[in-house]
């Protein structure tokens, strides 16, 4: 059975089952580092971990410092990994 949404009981966690969930979520990161979509740029993907679906990427900077160009790189190449008869798309949203 499905909790209800302002059920927060299954959200709170105890400092040591949030570590535990940390650590496995680094491990998993770490054991599928090859998955995922690169950003495209050799030395930014030096850096990043690989973006997966369904994250939510943000990039902040100050102005005029091609913030809205970067994002659109990053969405076409997640673009690049959807295969046309995919029903999956890429939402970019802007709060310019």
């Amino acid at each position: 059975m499905k909790k209800k949404s302002d059920d927060v009981t299954g959200i709170i966690y105890r400092p040591e089952d949030a570590g535990n969930l940390a650590v496995d979520f680094v491990r998993d990161l770490h054991n599928h580092r090859n998955d995922g979509i690169k950003i495209g740029l050799p030395d930014v993907d030096k850096i990043l971990v690989p973006l997966r679906g369904g994250w939510l990427v943000t990039v902040i900077g100050y102005t005029s410092n091609l913030k809205s160009t970067f994002m659109d790189w990053i969405g076409l190449e997640a673009l690049k990994t959807i295969p046309l008869e995919s029903n999956k798309f890429v939402l970019k949203v802007t709060w310019e």
